[in-house]
């Protein structure tokens, strides 16, 4: 692949997240605004890992997980509000997670991730939601291509913290994971693990609920390799924990075009470029389907036009929220209802 000039590398790491920061300040108040008619009945959770850093350990998590959930004053404002990780392990309501991409700093993840819950907000599911946003260490160091590497690393780490926290909700929780560029790579590495792989020497070695339901995924902009979901891939085990994958993907999308420079593997391709053939990946318990956004975003890498031109997201609130738990003795399984 021939490598950009130094104008285009330049817009392909600088103007992107520079679009995106204005994006995010000039839109919380909509974002609030739009979720007002739905925080009566849903949870909104922001939980990070912030403090805890790449430590993979149950103590760690346990001690360093920090939470805050969005709810109404009593002069009717929505506000955020320290609370505490068993408020969200406590019940069983079904539960979307969604986890962010790279250079998104303290404070932007909130308006951030209430993007992607405004979206799932058009779903015509009546059933109560739980959102988390899944908040890592993303923040931008000094470096341009140093800062993709590091956090292309750090993935890793992260999604073992994400698969303990999935592994700490009761096995009667549907669950839904959104992921964005870095924030699909981090998903899948949480897929993998859960479905009892490894990522090298990282593995869930206690597991509180071992049998758990497939998982309904979203991966958009997925900066994660494309043979990474093969059988024996680097995530090859996630497919096992999928059930169902939609892949939004966009050939112009200078992050998705130019993966190999910025994770400096060359010949990598992403799989948020093109997606990946069916007959490639780990058989999933679902349906897959791949939307292509090209057309509909362009030569560009912001979430909130991902969601606009792909509208079918909306689709995983319905998805997670028709799980109907059937339990037994054994283990805890789930019953979808039947999908069109």
């Amino acid at each position: 692949m021939k490598s950009p000039s130094p104008a285009l590398r330049s817009r392909l790491f600088v103007a992107p997240l520079l679009l995106q920061f204005m994006l995010f300040v000039g839109v919380v108040c909509t974002h609030s605004l739009n979720s007002q008619k739905a925080t009566a009945q849903d949870q909104i959770f922001l939980v990070s890992t912030r403090g805890i850093g790449t430590k993979c350990s149950s103590k760690a998590m346990q001690e360093g997980l920090r939470c805050e959930q969005l709810t109404r004053d009593t002069d009717g404002e929505l506000r955020w509000h320290a609370s505490h990780w068993n408020k969200i392990t406590d019940d069983s309501t079904p539960t979307v997670i969604y986890v962010h991409g790279n250079r998104i700093p303290s404070g932007i993840d909130k308006p951030h991730g209430l993007q992607v819950y405004t979206t799932l907000c058009r779903s015509q599911a009546t059933t109560p939601l739980r959102f988390i946003i899944w908040s890592w260490p993303s923040e931008q160091i000094r470096g341009q291509l140093k800062d993709y590497q590091v956090k292309a690393a750090r993935t890793r780490p992260v999604g073992w913290q994400l698969a303990w926290a999935v592994d700490q909700l009761s096995a009667e929780t549907p669950v839904g994971i959104v992921g964005y560029s870095y924030g699909a790579r981090v998903a899948t590495g949480t897929l993998h693990l859960l479905a009892g792989g490894s990522l090298n020497g990282l593995k869930l070695t206690q597991r509180r609920h071992p049998q758990r339901a497939p998982i309904p995924t979203v991966l958009i902009a997925a900066a994660t390799n494309q043979s990474w979901l093969s059988p024996r891939g680097y995530h090859g085990r996630a497919g096992r924990m999928m059930d169902s994958l939609m892949l939004v993907n966009n050939r112009h999308d200078p992050a998705m075009k130019f993966y190999a420079l910025g994770i400096g593997q060359r010949g990598a391709r992403a799989l948020g470029y093109e997606g990946i053939a069916a007959r490639s990946l780990t058989k999933i318990n679902g349906k897959f389907r791949s939307y292509d956004a090209t057309k509909g975003v362009g030569r560009d890498h912001s979430l909130h036009k991902y969601l606009a031109a792909v509208p079918q997201i909306a689709m995983l609130k319905q998805q997670v929220a028709s799980q109907q738990v059937v339990s037994n003795t054994a283990s805890a399984t789930y019953k979808q209802s039947p999908r069109s």
